[in-house]
């Protein structure tokens, strides 16, 4: 694993996702902020797994993930991590996946880790609770 970024470009990430234009829901941008607060600091890669029963939040979440990363947004994150050399990337996926593989079609999973789609993430399966406490996340 490369060397963690400082706090200063973290900052600069989180102020990136939390003024994005390109998220589709405010819902959206906290998720991928919940992302970045759980990898502690882009040391730990993680990845959030939204089951069928949560589909719909979990579109709003992969959508605007998708469109933070669009070549056709204003945003461009894993370009903005790039840019500082970092060699992370946010990823969504339909399909609900852990470090077995994908478990069929349904559900979503959103990453942040040094490999797309990494299964060597910390898996959290989105619940009420995760829902909750996506939402008590400051933009």
């Amino acid at each position: 694993m490369e060397k963690a970024p400082a706090e200063e470009i973290i900052r600069k990430v989180r102020a990136r996702i939390s003024r994005s234009p390109d998220a589709r829901s405010e819902f959206g941008k906290k998720a991928v902020l919940w992302l970045l607060d759980k990898s502690e600091g882009m040391t730990k890669a993680v990845a959030l797994v939204f089951p069928e029963s949560l589909i719909e939040i979990g579109i709003q979440a992969s959508f605007s993930l998708h469109d933070m990363n669009s070549g056709n947004c204003k945003t461009k994150l894993n370009i903005f991590l790039e840019s500082f050399g970092i060699s992370w990337w946010f990823s969504t996926h339909c399909g609900q996946f852990s470090q077995s593989g994908r478990h069929g079609d349904d559900g979503v999973t959103l990453w942040l880790a040094e490999k797309l789609y990494s299964r060597d993430a910390e898996f959290t399966i989105v619940d009420q609770q995760v829902i909750e406490e996506i939402k008590r996340i400051q933009i």
